[in-house]
């Protein structure tokens, strides 16, 4: 009987250490945080944190602009825009816009 108790109770503290780990693993698809190129090389920021910033958004040939951003993920580019296909990096500035 101790035997199965034992059993039991090392199953139920595995048990939890993989739920654990499945609900804390992010997803291999997962969009990362700050500026990367998403789908058809689409120029994106994701804000992982809360509240809106600044961010500060550059373009080939140096020319910079800051824009303003909420939680999650945006899409810098203007597909009306010719022009916004060439951005090239974004970052974070400051809190707040």
């Amino acid at each position: 009987m101790k035997i199965a108790h034992t059993l039991v109770a090392f199953t139920i503290a595995l048990g939890s250490m993989v739920g654990a780990a499945a609900l804390t693993a992010p997803a291999a698809n997962a969009a990362p945080c700050g500026f990367y190129v998403g789908e058809g090389n689409t120029a994106m920021y994701n804000h992982c944190g809360s509240g809106w910033i600044t961010i500060k958004v550059r373009w080939v040939g140096m020319f910079t602009a800051e824009r303003c951003t909420g939680p999650g993920i945006r899409r810098l580019d203007n597909p009306n825009d010719p022009g916004d296909k060439f951005i090239s990096n974004a970052w974070y500035v400051r809190d707040g816009c």
